[in-house]
């Protein structure tokens, strides 16, 4: 009868080599799989945080409540703009010390622009322009859809006015809560991606 101790020796090395290779192949998967379940749980924990603070912002936020100015005022404090009053309370004027001067209209009502958000906008452009000389760059912000009928859709095109969802601001601000982005980075960014709409 063969003792274990002599199986052990019978066994031929090139047996052992490529046991022992594919041993350590696995290992390695192991170890790839390991690091890719790690840094999907870390995505999935950061979405989640992103989740929860745009659902805590969006809970009862209606834009057509005073308050709700109140919040975007606050997501735009995340983002580093700074808001000077205005006699429109639906006007934002945001100032940075590096970015060209924004003025940030609120669509209150979920609807699309009409004619009187697009004049008022147009004219705190122009009222900005006569005290200031500068051309603030001239932005509708919405919750709702934003569909415009073509005739004000060109209109607005040549007026170089944008349009900016709401809930972007929301993810960035979250994403700079969370440490993500750095804010001058967002607002260039933000700035940047309404270029050309």
């Amino acid at each position: 009868m063969v003792s274990t101790e002599d199986r052990k020796l019978a066994i031929p090395e090139w047996c052992r080599t490529e046991f022992s290779a594919q041993i350590n192949s696995l290992q390695s998967e192991l170890d790839r799989c390991k690091e890719q379940v790690k840094q999907a749980s870390e995505r999935m924990d950061y979405i989640t945080k992103i989740f929860k603070f745009c659902a805590q912002e969006l809970d009862g936020f209606e834009l057509s409540q005073p308050e709700s100015l109140e919040r975007v005022s606050k997501i735009l404090g995340i983002l580093g703009w700074e808001t000077e009053p205005s006699s429109n309370n639906n006007l934002f004027q945001l100032v940075d010390e590096n970015d060209t001067p924004v003025l940030l209209y609120v669509n209150t009502d979920n609807k699309p622009p009409d004619r009187n958000e697009l004049g008022s906008l147009l004219l705190a452009q122009t009222e900005l322009w006569q005290k200031t000389g500068v051309e603030a760059t001239a932005v509708i912000l919405y919750a709702g859809p934003a569909h415009l009928d073509q005739t004000l859709a060109q209109f607005a095109k040549k007026r170089q006015i944008s349009f900016l969802p709401l809930s972007t601001l929301l993810r960035k601000s979250a994403e700079v809560l969370l440490g993500e982005l750095d804010p001058d980075d967002v607002r260039k960014s933000v700035l940047q991606s309404l270029e050309g709409i």
